[in-house]
Parts: C-alpha cells; structure tokens; sequence
C-alpha cells in the first residue's frame, strides 16, 4: 500500500490551500501549497515576465502584492483541472484561473488566465514545484 495519497484530491486540496491563501491573504497556507525550492513564472499582457524562485520569495512576493492592492473581497476561482504525465511523483496539472473582485456590489472579473503546474510528491503530498501563471487579460484593481 503506498503512503502516497490519491494524486487528483491531493492536487485539488493543494490548489485549495493556494486559492484560499490567496484570497484570506494568509501567508502560511500559501506557502503550504509549494515545496521550499518551487519557482513560479508570472507573465502578464505588456509587461516584462515576472520568475520568482523559491517558496519564502514566492509568498513574500504575494505579501508585497497585497500591500499594494486594496483589500476587497477577492475569489480565485479554479476550473477545468486536466492532470497529466501522471506518475507516482509528479505530475503536469493544467487549470484556467480567474479572480473575481467585488467592486462597488458588483463581482467582476478582475483577470483571466491559466496556470501549468509541475506538482511533485513531498514529504507525503503534492505540492507545487513549478508554476507558469499566464494572464490573458486584467481590468485594473
């Protein structure tokens, strides 16, 4: 019997950790969903590509970012999770990511994008290691 947990309820508990995180501006349960060495790759319409290396410098880079933008009620919103390349250890996860931001009562799509993740099996869970965040299109906060 492997001690590995089921892969796709991992994934989605982990992409949870990360939505929530993002949402209750909560620092730890950021980091909770990257293992220490993760990188993320931030590319954003007309701006220079944004590659942020390991998970202290991924969520201090989200502390910045909430500093800088209002605190509204904020959703990430997760759809379409397609896993691939799944072995025992890693996997390829592709999902579209969308942030809903209320602005004067009215929810709004604030960006649209998708994400490629590189997940990987860390002390017992899967857990970021890579992360492509390719915005399409964002209205301004």
């Amino acid at each position: 019997m492997s001690s590995t947990p089921p892969a796709r309820a991992s994934i989605e508990n982990t992409l949870a950790k990360w939505t929530w995180g993002m949402d209750q501006r909560d620092p730890d349960l950021l980091r909770a969903a990257y293992v220490p060495d993760a990188v993320i790759t931030m590319r954003f319409p007309g701006q220079d590509e944004v590659r942020v290396e390991g998970r202290d410098a991924i969520v201090s880079r989200m502390q910045e970012l909430w500093e800088r933008v209002p605190k509204r009620p904020l959703k990430q919103v997760v759809t379409n999770i397609l896993i691939e390349d799944l072995t025992d250890t890693s996997a390829t996860v592709r999902t579209y990511m969308n942030s809903i931001r209320v602005l004067d009562d009215v929810p709004l799509v604030t960006t649209s994008g998708y994400c490629i993740d590189r997940f990987v099996v860390h002390e017992g869970e899967w857990l970021i290691a890579e992360r492509l965040h390719e915005v399409d299109g964002r209205l301004a906060h």
